[in-house]
């Protein structure tokens, strides 16, 4: 169905958590995944 997944991440742990999930979420599909990880400052 989705040929991409994006994945944002901010460097927390909570987000790091999240790539488990996408990585399955992904290999159910057939599909591939994008790791965003942006760090902004103020």
């Amino acid at each position: 169905m989705y040929e991409r997944i994006l994945v944002p991440l901010d460097g927390s742990e909570l987000a790091e958590g999240a790539l488990p999930y996408a990585e399955g979420i992904a290999k159910g599909m057939r599909s591939g995944s994008c790791i965003d990880h942006r760090l902004c400052t103020l």
